[in-house]
Parts: C-alpha cells; sequence; structure tokens
C-alpha cells in the first residue's frame, strides 16, 4: 500500500481476532456477491494495498520496522522549521515519486460493471486530506492518480463535489472528506466515518460491501454498520502480497538516504544495480 499515514508516521497493525470477514486474495472471488448487487447495495473498496500497490517493497507494511527507524532518525536530525519544511518536503516526494500500479488489472472494470448495474460504489482511504510537502492537495493527488488508472468514483454521488464531515471533527485533526466518490478518513476510524456519510447525506443503502487489507477497519465498519441496522459483508484482501519480497534493510537504507541527499526516488530495481557495483 501506499504509506497510508506517512504524514504522521502512524504503524498500521492487523487485528488477530475475532474475524468479521471472508479471507480473499483475487477480486474474482467477489463474481458472486457482484452478481446479487443491486442499485440499493453500497460497494466500499479500501485504495493502498486494496487497487493499488508499488512495486518498491518500503512502502508495504512489512517494511515498517525498517523504514520507520529511518523516519524518526530524520525527524530528531530536523530542529529547525526550515529543517522540517525540508524534511517534509522529501518525504512528500516519496509518495509522488515511486510508481503505482493496479493489483489487478481486472479492477476498473470491475468497478465500471457495478457502476452500470446502477450499484454506488465509493472508495475509503485513510490517506490523508490537504498540504503535504510539495503537494498542495493530497487528496486530489489521489483522486487523479486513481482516474490515471482508469478509476473513477464520482458517478455514485454525482451532485456531491466536495464536503467535509464536521460533525465528527476531533480538536487538531482535519475533518474527514468526501470528494467524487472517495471518503478521505485520516485520523479517523473507517466505520465512523461512513457512519457519519450515511447520516449526512440522510442515505442508507441496504446493504454494504466493504473491502479492506486491514481486519481493525472491517472490524471497525461492521460495529458501526450494526448499530445502524444495515447488513454487511466484508472481505479481507490480500492481494497485495503478490508484490511482496523480503525487506532488504541496504535497499531501504540507500534509497532513504539517497532521497534524502538528492530529492530523487529511486527503485528497487535502481538500489539493486547501484548496490552491486
Amino acid at each position: 500500500m501506499i504509506k497510508k499515514i506517512i504524514g504522521s508516521f502512524l504503524i498500521s497493525l492487523l487485528a488477530v481476532s475475532p474475524v468479521y470477514s471472508t479471507q480473499i486474495f483475487s477480486m474474482k472471488e467477489l463474481a458472486e456477491e457482484i452478481e446479487k448487487s443491486d442499485e440499493k447495495t453500497l460497494v466500499v473498496f479500501d485504495v493502498d494495498e486494496v487497487l493499488i500497490t508499488t512495486k518498491d517493497h518500503f512502502i508495504h507494511p512489512y517494511a515498517d520496522d525498517f523504514f520507520f527507524p529511518l523516519v524518526k532518525q530524520a525527524m530528531l536530525k530536523a530542529t529547525t522549521e526550515e529543517e522540517k519544511k525540508d524534511l517534509q518536503e522529501k518525504l512528500s516526494l516519496s509518495m509522488l515519486l515511486p510508481e503505482r500500479v493496479l493489483i489487478e488489472k481486472e479492477m476498473p472494470s470491475l468497478i465500471k460493471t457495478l457502476q452500470e448495474k446502477g450499484v454506488k460504489v465509493i472508495a475509503l482511504t485513510s490517506c490523508p486530506t490537504g498540504t503535504f510537502g510539495v503537494i498542495p492537495q493530497v487528496e486530489r493527488w489521489r483522486i487523479e492518480h486513481l482516474k490515471s488508472l482508469d478509476i473513477s468514483f464520482r458517478s455514485s454521488f454525482p451532485k456531491i463535489e466536495r464536503y467535509f464531515l464536521t460533525e465528527i471533527k476531533k480538536e487538531g485533526t482535519p475533518a474527514p472528506l468526501f470528494e467524487e466518490g472517495v471518503l478521505f478518513s485520516k485520523g479517523y476510524k473507517k466505520g465512523e466515518v461512513l457512519k457519519a456519510f450515511f447520516k449526512k447525506g440522510d442515505f442508507y443503502p441496504s446493504k454494504v460491501i466493504f473491502i479492506d487489507d486491514l481486519q481493525e477497519n472491517l472490524e471497525t465498519v461492521k460495529a458501526e454498520l450494526e448499530s445502524l441496522n444495515i447488513p454487511f459483508q466484508g472481505y479481507q484482501y490480500s492481494g497485495a502480497e503478490r508484490f511482496f519480497k523480503t525487506a532488504d534493510k541496504a535497499i531501504l537504507t540507500y534509497q532513504f538516504n539517497h532521497l534524502m541527499q538528492t530529492k530523487e526516488w529511486l527503485s528497487d530495481t535502481e538500489v539493486e544495480k547501484r548496490l552491486k557495483k
């Protein structure tokens, strides 16, 4: 996944129990569920590690033990406001520059099939919003990147351009945002964000199908939907694992240090070639 909480450097952990979802490795396993979906169904996709991922392994969860110490060390060295601004700009480049790809090439057609059936489809991501380093609006970057991969969620709620869920805003944390069919939940539980979205729009589907790679997100959504008496079907998606590989501390360290020194991103392959030399 994109480093979901890269702005504040939080580590997402997989919950191991209880299990409230079906484990799937391919979106093809949703065929039966999609066939049963109708105009009253809402299908919700997580983005990172569900729709898209990267071939470079530093942003995958299994590399956290190597990546976060490097970030923390850099943060400790940035003591002045100028140094902190410079660090944030460099870290934002680690979002912009690495190549991100579809996990399954059928993803866009799957989403379009649902939309053509009249099924409402949205994304629910813990990607942050607002300015981060050299990125003026992280939410626009995320939406435009998805569009470049032929994925758009705008058609489900075409009259809603952009609004903040200020009803659940917490002090010191930007309110969750809904824009062009994408819910941005950074700093909030996904369940409370989806519930707030329903209440604000006075929209209550007959059923919610939610696909996420993290069990904890599936649990929070299920809990909130139960409070609204909305049937829920959750799927914990592990398809991104096809891109996983053994975390290499040497590659990660070289990659990160090079970014800090030059503001240039080197892919895993490029770093491997340099290390061999």
